[in-house]
């Protein structure tokens, strides 16, 4: 069987959180807003919600579209927690945390995520404002608790922060066919071993890949938590460029606080575990950022689903001193210093933090291409 040659040609397309700028090919600028709650995108006419004389109204809004089609009563189904435009922004692919659900009564976490792929200029019609006429396929996003997002030529690379009817319990990153939906592959992360942590213990054992038969894990079913630590949680994705030419995919651990750097062009080729350097701790929930131009990469410090005073200091990685290596893999070149800690709950708009990540060392580091990021959980916000 032909590996499809995804690796080729490797940029992320824009995205961002919550908001999202779609204007390169339009004769005015637009901003795409997911509702999230509010089952839908709306599109913003950028100029008008800047004027003086439409603040405090709706006027700037041009159109509402929606990203699953309605219950056959007339519900509004869905849950937009991520969208991406294509490189030549003609396509959105948004993100349903949960999937095909009604907010109202859908109320815990672990939903089927899905995908829904929408056409940018209906999403900008007026005349098509509050409909589905946008939407133009809704794929399986493969697992549960979709929010980072990762758009290929040819491929979806999805995050899953959660497993089936629980707010914890994923090592996920699914791979997507862009053209039929279909799941090509997954990304399993390891729990246990050189270059992972844990937060708390014990902490439940299960296989590293997936062996058929065993039994689910127990797993927390909201935070706040203690049992929070076992399992990375991915949710933040982002793409970086290597010193070596390669191209590394960075995940932004909201479980374990951490980052990682995966080998792209090994999970295309159908491998399944395949970080390659240990996990760089961060103060809390990560979620990732692409930067051009940078040997950096944002980090945003989100709200943690531990309980705060169960939490050490946190550390952030300090360039150009030695961690225990993976064996097989490159050493990150970094040792922890201690930073403080609030003892507090945080808000939602904490702020960014930027961590190097040492192309020379790890090959890993340098990111282009826009950004690309998460969107925060229910039981967080």
């Amino acid at each position: 069987m032909n590996v499809p040659r995804w690796s080729m040609s490797i940029r992320v397309a824009s995205a961002g959180l919550l908001l999202l700028a779609a204007g390169s090919a339009l004769a005015d600028p637009f901003v795409l807003a997911t509702g999230r709650r509010d089952p839908r995108i709306y599109a913003i006419d950028l100029k008008a919600a800047l004027s003086p004389r439409n603040d405090n109204t709706s006027n700037a809004i041009a159109s509402r579209s929606l990203t699953s089609p309605r219950h056959l009563d007339g519900r509004l189904l869905g849950d937009p927690a991520n969208i991406v435009l294509s490189d030549d922004q003609r396509t959105a692919f948004v993100m349903n945390h949960h999937g095909a659900v009604d907010n109202a009564e859908f109320l815990q976490h672990g939903g089927r995520a899905s995908v829904a792929v929408m056409n940018v200029r209906k999403m900008l019609d007026r005349r098509l404002d509050n409909s589905s006429a946008a939407l133009e396929h809704v794929f399986d996003a493969g697992w549960f608790g979709g929010v980072g997002l990762v758009i290929l030529p040819d491929l979806i690379i999805a995050g899953y922060s959660e497993n089936w009817l629980s707010e914890d319990g994923s090592n996920r990153i699914g791979l997507i066919d862009r053209r039929t939906g279909g799941l090509v592959g997954q990304i399993e992360m390891a729990l246990v071993g050189p270059g992972t942590r844990q937060l708390t213990s014990p902490c439940p054992s299960f296989p590293v890949p997936f062996v058929s038969p065993t039994p689910p894990p127990v797993v927390p079913f909201l935070s706040l938590d203690l049992a929070f630590g076992c399992w990375p949680d991915p949710e933040g994705l982002a793409l970086g460029h290597g010193s070596d030419g390669k191209t590394y995919l960075v995940s932004g651990n909201g479980g374990t606080e951490d980052v990682s750097i995966i080998d792209l062009d090994k999970a295309l080729a159908g491998g399944k575990v395949v970080e390659v350097a240990p996990r760089i701790p961060v103060q809390s929930g990560p979620g990732t950022r692409s930067r051009s131009s940078t040997s950096t990469a944002p980090v945003r410090d989100l709200p943690t689903p531990r309980p705060l005073a169960s939490r050490s200091a946190p550390t952030m990685p300090t360039p150009g001193r030695d961690r225990s290596p993976c064996p097989g893999r490159p050493t990150a070149g970094a040792s922890s210093s201690r930073i403080s800690g609030p003892t507090t709950s945080r808000s939602w708009t904490s702020p960014w933090r930027w961590l190097t990540s040492r192309a020379r060392r790890w090959r890993g580091s340098r990111s282009s291409g826009p950004m690309v990021s998460r969107h925060g959980r229910r039981g967080r916000q």
